[in-house]
């Protein structure tokens, strides 16, 4: 942790890219950022579980985010994406990321946008500025926990809803 984060006013963050689009995860729940490496498939699985991959004899998920948020779909994977490997009160799961950008602290009392968010686990926490521009911040225990009693959509209703009030300069 870096010094200006000692009192908690401040969050380390990994910043990352999926598409155009810049997002981040507090860095105390990632554990490793591997490459992108060929997943089993799971039968009758949610489209946004890209599989499972196995880690040191475990079996961990790994989601898809762009079938996950609803974010327009990629051809194909580039070069550089990865697995962002987090876990979440003990249960590790993994999603996918174009590319990796840094690590940076963010002052909490700077993000943004977080009363847009009514559901109960919401899929971001806010809106973030940080040195390459503005990143959404993914509440990772609602977009990584797999609910297969849930629709597929249930997150992306809170997640349009932010980036359209965010897009919006009257709000």
């Amino acid at each position: 942790m870096t010094s200006s984060c000692v009192e908690k006013s401040c969050v380390d963050m990994l910043m990352f890219h999926i598409g155009d689009m810049r997002f981040s995860v507090d860095i105390s729940l990632v554990c490793k950022v591997l490459p992108l490496v060929a997943l089993q498939q799971l039968p009758d699985a949610p489209d946004y579980l890209a599989g499972v991959m196995n880690v040191h004899g475990e079996n961990v998920p790994v989601v898809d985010l762009v079938y996950r948020l609803n974010l327009p779909c990629r051809q194909a994977y580039k070069v550089s994406a990865c697995i962002i490997l987090c876990e979440i009160d003990g249960a590790r799961a993994g999603f996918i990321a174009d590319d990796v950008d840094q690590i940076e602290s963010i002052d909490l009392d700077a993000v943004q946008l977080q009363t847009l968010f009514h559901s109960q686990k919401p899929p971001l926490l806010g809106m973030v500025e940080s040195t390459s521009g503005m990143a959404a911040w993914l509440a990772l225990d609602a977009v990584l926990g797999i609910d297969f009693s849930l629709p597929d959509d249930y997150l992306a209703n809170d997640y349009h809803a932010i980036f359209h009030a965010f897009s919006n300069p009257a709000l």
